[in-house]
């Protein structure tokens, strides 16, 4: 919107009365509003490719007795085992009972890696 104003040669001057003004802000505004539509849409499709190739890097795919360590959140660092499949692309790794009835014990493949 900056470059389109530069380019026009507009100045604050030439905004008079509330009309032009408005269609200014309601120009603003849309511009604003494509830009962050534009840019979700932009991030979608590169998730499509940056989540299979990030869980493969971590090693992936796991599978039910896999040895792994916890990557991020509250559990970092941990070394564990994944004991059961889960809804998705996610599983449940051995943390304890309480973690176990709680359902803190639920990861996805991002958020693990393979301990060899």
């Amino acid at each position: 919107m900056a470059a389109t104003i530069k380019e026009t040669g507009m100045t604050f001057a030439m905004i008079q009365g509330t009309p032009m003004l408005l269609r200014c802000l309601l120009g603003l505004l849309s511009v604003g509003a494509l830009g962050f539509i534009s840019g979700c849409f932009a991030a979608a499709i590169v998730s499509i490719f940056l989540i299979p190739w990030r869980s493969h890097v971590n090693g992936g795919p796991f599978k039910v007795g896999d040895q792994v360590q916890i990557i991020n959140g509250h559990h970092r660092g941990t070394v564990t085992r994944i004991y059961a499949l889960w809804q998705g692309n996610t599983f449940r790794v051995e943390l304890g009972l309480e973690a176990k009835a709680a359902f803190k014990d639920i990861f996805t493949q991002l958020q693990v890696m393979r301990v060899n």
